[in-house]
This record gives structure tokens, C-alpha cells and sequence, in this order.
């Protein structure tokens, strides 16, 4: 039977094969034999481990610290996530040596020159600062909360953040303050307090 919700529409099972798959390093190392379907679709990805994959492993995830844990002969393995391919800093302006992006480390040197080339030739759509952004047209794309109308809005009471996360906040705010994103209002209907990720870079 096809399976769905895989790119947003049905996929047709092709078949299915079963592979060893091995999770850490020596001496702290499992692995054990999974099954695997096989579709035929566009995706990031050239497998995808499931439920009863991390069942297997008896592995735990955690999306908030980008780490997975999972038992081993030799203790418990930790590991954190990492991009299949290494990255390499571009400068896009020559005065200004601190902005940079990052093209892929293993493209062919002619594409990796020609993408360079494109990126600094169209330089001016990076937008450094919440001021740089000069909007969107809402006939293009409007951002709306999808909420019941029906149903009364909630104001949260205001949530006590450690300093690091308070000063974070307060950066923020002033940003988009600055760059007219937002504004000051005195008797809100509702209101919700900001929820703090750190990225994988530490910020």
C-alpha cells in the first residue's frame, strides 16, 4: 500500500531491503539490521530513520539540543548533529570583510567560482539587519495566526528569564523597534511570552 504525508502527497512503495545500520564510534558503537521502504520521491534526504529505528536503538532525541543518546556495550553514546558537508565563508563586499555567506566546500572549482561571482553580483538582496528589510508586499504574502475568532484572546502573565535570555530579548526588541517592525502598545488583548532557542552556533 502507498504511504503518505512523506512530500505532501501519496507514494508508491517500490519495495523494501534491509540494511545494518551503525550509530557512534569504537568503543562506544550499536548496531543492528533495519528495514528500510523504498519510494520513489524528491527529498534532502537519502534515508530517513523512524520510530522503529530509534526503538531499536533504544535511542532518545532532543530537538532543543540537537543530540541524540542511544546504549552501547561500552556506556551511553552522546552525539550532536552535523551538516553532511562542511561549509566555506565567502566576503560578498571587500570594504566590509565581516559580512559574509557560505557556499559548499565540495563544489567543482568552476561552479564554486561561478556561484561566488553570482552571490556578489547580487549582494544587495542580504539583508544584514532587521533594517535592511524593506518588507513584503502583503499581495505576495501575508503572515496571519491561525487562531479561533470565536474564542477570547489570553494575555500571559509576564515570565521571569535568567539574564542571558533577558538581555537576548531586550536586543532583539530594540532591533525591530528600530527598524519600525513592531511598536509599543499599552493594553493588549493578548499577549505571549517569546520562547528562547539557542542555535546550534551558541546565539
Amino acid at each position: 500500500m502507498p504511504i503518505y504525508g512523506f512530500n505532501g502527497m501519496e507514494s508508491k512503495i517500490e519495495g523494501m531491503i534491509q540494511l545494518p545500520v551503525t550509530m557512534g564510534t569504537e568503543p562506544r558503537q550499536a548496531t543492528f539490521m533495519l528495514n528500510f521502504l523504498i519510494v520513489k520521491a524528491s527529498s534532502t534526504y537519502n534515508a530517513i530513520l523512524g520510530k522503529t529505528g530509534m526503538h531499536a536503538f533504544k535511542a532518545i532525541a532532543s530537538t532543543y539540543h540537537l543530540k541524540i543518546k542511544f546504549p552501547t556495550r561500552n556506556e551511553v553514546e552522546e552525539r550532536r548533529g552535523k551538516p553532511a558537508e562542511d561549509l566555506i565563508p565567502i566576503t560578498l563586499y571587500t570594504e566590509e570583510p565581516d559580512k559574509i555567506t557560505y557556499v559548499r566546500a565540495l563544489l567543482q572549482e568552476d561552479l564554486k567560482e561561478e556561484v561566488v561571482k553570482f552571490l556578489r553580483n547580487n549582494c544587495n538582496v542580504f539583508a544584514w539587519t532587521a533594517a535592511d528589510m524593506l518588507g513584503i508586499d502583503p499581495l505576495f504574502m501575508t503572515h496571519k495566526l491561525n487562531v479561533n475568532p470565536e474564542r477570547k484572546p489570553i494575555k500571559q502573565k509576564k515570565m521571569n528569564f535568567d539574564p542571558e535570555r533577558q538581555e537576548a530579548i531586550n536586543r532583539e526588541v530594540d532591533k525591530l523597534l528600530e527598524a519600525g517592525f513592531i511598536e509599543e502598545i499599552q493594553f493588549p488583548e493578548w499577549l505571549a511570552n517569546p520562547v528562547m532557542v539557542k542555535k546550534a552556533n551558541g546565539k
